[in-house]
């Protein structure tokens, strides 16, 4: 009941509108929430550790009536059917408030089932298992607890947005036939239903400025509507003439590893400069990146100087947001 009643609280004061004080909303407020349902489940958890723990060293006979495992079944049967809805509910709206109430229903079953159990065994052999079968569920609770915390957190962290989602913002960007490219796609989570994010948009640097300033609000306001999403696009212009450096760059460090791409490349007085993106913890360190992909400019400037910046990128870890 204490989880639910906290779940109930966290949605009231998530709905709460923006404010000047915040103004990206209270969503997190679920967030905190469920993170709050988390910590309860492992109090339950270390508690029923304890006592069980109390009742092996010491037990003491249990007396059951036929009334109190009527109850204790009728019980299971409603925890049962809570656990069920709120997790179907909080898979369906994605909220880990509901799941961590499913899951706190689903362990009140679980230990009201090893009560019935122990009642049940004790009652025709006589061998009292009521402290033995709390410790096993109390370690459990408390395993299952620790998951949820580590799923509530997680959000409140800064985690990396769903695949899924950045590839259909990915997709629809990519959608507009002016579009080059994209990349620095990043996306802020401030609550269920209330994310926000940005992304640079490669266009044509011979193009008209008031022209593609207008097809970047046309995808904001299409992405905005189809999807939720408030999301700022920033344009940035790709030269589209000359001997094409940016797609020998891009295909030369594709060749020292597909996961490596490039963006921003510009040249400038002598100076070729641009953005490598390659993944957290990649097998070549920085300095050889910089001396092998300087070779490849080379080939085609032999007098620029490289000025090579490393991203590692902001909408996933295990891919790069470049996508020509």
């Amino acid at each position: 009941a204490s989880s639910n009643i906290v779940s109930l609280l966290g949605f009231r004061l998530a709905s709460r509108p923006a404010d000047e004080g915040h103004p990206y909303g209270h969503g997190r407020y679920e967030y905190l929430a469920g993170l709050f349902v988390a910590v309860l489940v492992c109090a339950v958890g270390i508690n029923l550790v304890l006592e069980s723990i109390s009742k092996i060293i010491k037990p003491s006979p249990t007396a059951y009536t036929l009334v109190s495992l009527a109850a204790l079944v009728l019980s299971m049967l409603v925890k049962l059917w809570m656990a069920a809805f709120n997790r179907a509910l909080g898979d369906r709206i994605d909220s880990e408030t509901l799941i961590a109430t499913a899951q706190d229903s689903k362990n009140d079953v679980i230990t009201s089932g090893s009560v019935l159990a122990a009642a049940l065994i004790s009652q025709t052999t006589g061998f009292d298992l009521d402290g033995w079968a709390g410790l096993g569920v109390g370690i459990f609770i408390c395993i299952s607890g620790m998951g949820l915390v580590r799923d509530a957190i997680s959000p409140l962290l800064g985690q990396a947005p769903d695949p899924k989602l950045v590839q259909e913002i990915r997709d629809r960007i990519m959608s507009y036939p002016q579009v080059l490219g994209t990349h620095d796609l990043m996306v802020h989570d401030y609550g269920p239903g209330r994310q926000f994010a940005s992304a640079h948009v490669e266009m044509p640097g011979e193009g008209d400025a008031f022209e593609h300033h207008e097809i970047l609000d046309t995808i904001e306001h299409d992405i905005k509507r189809q999807m939720g999403i408030d999301i700022t696009l920033h344009c940035d212009p790709i030269a589209t003439t000359g001997d094409d450096l940016r797609g020998w760059v891009k295909r030369g460090v594709m060749q020292i590893d597909p996961a490596l791409s490039i963006h921003d490349l510009h040249e400038h007085d002598g100076f070729v400069s641009f953005d490598l993106v390659r993944p957290d913890g990649f097998r070549i360190s920085d300095d050889e990146l910089l001396e092998r992909v300087t070779h490849i400019v080379h080939e085609r400037r032999p007098d620029a100087s490289c000025v090579v910046t490393f991203d590692s990128g902001f909408s996933s870890p295990d891919r790069p947001a470049e996508q020509l």
